[in-house]
């Protein structure tokens, strides 16, 4: 993003809050809507809703496109929404299937 002037285009900085950035990390990376509740495999990233994991077309990934052969819904409470790290994989909510 960006402001056009007539010979380039010129950054413009953002502020973001840590609430912007939270709220974005945990949303679906298709609808960019709803709280992320899927969890993929092999690949085991957590990176869908259920309604665009029933909607997916291709059965790949769309973090890695390693190919789909299950997925899970997972609950992950507010509180613990913190615990995704940058990769997006769900292997710290063992526990929740």
């Amino acid at each position: 993003m960006g402001v056009c002037n007539s010979k380039r285009v010129v950054p413009v900085a953002y502020k973001t809050s840590v609430q912007d950035i939270e709220f974005i990390a945990t949303r679906c990376v298709v609808c960019l809507n709803e709280p992320l509740n899927v969890c993929l495999f092999p690949c085991a990233h957590l990176c869908l809703c259920t309604v665009c994991v029933e909607k997916l077309k291709q059965q790949k990934c769309p973090i890695c496109r390693e190919g789909i052969v299950s997925w899970k819904r997972v609950f992950i409470p507010i509180s613990s929404r913190r615990i995704l790290d940058g990769s997006r994989r769900c292997t710290n909510f063992a526990n929740t299937w």
